[in-house]
C-alpha cells in the first residue's frame, strides 16, 4: 500500500506547481491534514505510553510474584529443617542475602586484572619461547575432534607478543604509568620493511635463524605502540598477581561476614541452637538452601547433607 505524504512534502509540491504561491484554500486544506496527522501522532505516542506502563507493571508484578514464592519456599524449607521462622527473620534473610550485596563483594575491576595478568604473561611466555628457540604448540579440542597446530618462527611469535603487548598498553598503560612512574608507551607507524629489519637486529642479538622465503613488503604499514620491557613485563605480573590475590581474600571475607552475621542473629534469636560451639547439620543445610533460593549460589538440588554443611562451614 503506498504510504501518504507528509504535510511538508505537500506543501513543497505546491509550492513548485504555483510558483510559491499557495491559495487560501491550499492552505486551509493543508491546515487540516497537519492538524489530522498531529492527532493520529498523539494517538501512536499515547498507546507507546500505555504499553510502556503495563509492561512495567508486569515487570513489577513478576517481581513481587517472584519474591512471593522464594518467602514460601524459604518458610517450606523452615519446616523441613525444623528452623522457626518469623517474619522479622524472614526480612533479615532477605535484606542481609539479598543478591546484590554479596555479588558487590567482589571488586568490580577483579576481571579486568585478570585479563591484564594474563596478556602479561603471553609476553613474558612468547618472548622466553623466541630467545630459546622453542616452538610454541596450541593444542585444544573441537566437537570431539583434536586439534593442534605449532609455530616455530620467531617471527611470527614476535607479532604474537606485540598484540598482546597492544591490548595491554589499551587496557592498562594509563594505570601501569602512574603505578610505577613510567612514560606512557606511545604508538609508532613503521613499514614492513622497516619492522623486518629491526626483527632482524634482534634475530641477530639472539643469535636466531631468520626462515628462509621470509623478506619485506614495503608498501605493507604496521602500528605498534613501544613494547613493554622484560622488567617492566616481570613488575606487571608480579603486581597483578598480588592485587588479585588480595582481592580474593577480601571477596572471601566480606562473604564470610554476610553470613557469619545470619547465624550470629538467629542464634540470638533462637532461630538456630546457641547451646552448641558451632552450626548444626540442619541449619547450615537450611541456610545453604536459602542461599541457592535467593540465587546467590547456583546448586542442582542433588548435594548431600554433608557438602552443604562443609558449605556453610567453611564460610563462617
Amino acid at each position: 500500500m503506498k504510504s501518504r505524504k507528509s504535510p511538508l512534502e505537500r506543501i513543497q509540491e505546491l509550492m513548485k506547481l504555483k510558483g510559491n504561491e499557495i491559495e487560501e484554500k491550499d492552505q486551509e486544506l493543508l491546515t487540516a491534514e497537519m492538524d489530522k496527522d498531529f492527532e493520529e501522532f498523539k494517538s501512536e505516542l499515547d498507546l507507546m505510553e500505555r504499553n510502556a506502563v503495563v509492561k512495567r507493571s508486569e515487570l513489577i508484578s513478576q517481581k513481587k510474584q517472584k519474591l512471593i514464592d522464594q518467602r514460601n519456599q524459604i518458610l517450606q524449607l523452615a519446616l523441613i529443617h525444623g528452623v522457626q521462622l518469623k517474619d522479622e527473620h524472614l526480612e533479615k534473610l532477605f535484606s542481609t542475602l539479598k543478591k546484590d550485596s554479596l555479588s558487590t563483594a567482589t571488586p568490580s575491576g577483579l576481571s579486568s586484572w585478570e585479563e591484564s595478568l594474563k596478556l602479561a604473561e603471553l609476553i613474558s611466555f612468547f618472548n622466553l619461547c623466541i630467545v630459546n628457540r622453542t616452538p610454541v604448540t596450541f593444542s585444544t579440542t573441537v566437537k570431539g575432534q583434536k586439534k593442534s597446530l605449532t609455530i616455530d618462527q620467531s617471527y611470527f611469535m614476535l607479532h604474537f607478543s606485540k598484540l598482546a603487548n597492544t591490548l595491554l598498553v589499551e587496557d592498562s598503560d594509563e594505570r601501569y604509568s602512574k603505578l610505577f612512574n613510567w612514560s606512557r608507551k606511545e604508538y609508532k607507524n613503521i613499514s614492513f620493511e622497516e619492522d623486518f629489519i629491526e626483527w632482524k637486529q634482534y634475530c641477530d642479538e639472539n643469535n636466531l635463524q631468520i626462515p628462509e622465503g621470509c623478506t619485506p613488503k614495503p608498501k605493507i604499514m604496521l602500528s605498534y605502540p613501544e613494547v613493554y620491557g622484560n622488567y617492566q613485563i616481570d613488575k606487571i605480573i608480579q603486581y597483578e598477581k598480588e592485587t588479585i590475590e588480595r582481592a580474593k581474600k577480601y571477596t572471601k571475607h566480606h562473604k564470610s561476614y554476610i553470613l557469619s552475621e545470619i547465624v550470629s542473629y538467629f542464634r540470638q534469636e533462637d532461630v538456630f541452637k546457641k547451646e552448641y560451639k558451632t552450626i548444626q547439620s540442619d541449619e547450615a543445610c537450611f541456610l545453604y538452601d536459602v542461599l541457592a533460593i535467593l540465587e546467590i549460589i547456583v546448586s542442582d538440588g542433588n548435594e548431600a547433607k554433608t557438602e552443604k554443611y562443609d558449605f556453610i562451614k567453611r564460610r563462617i
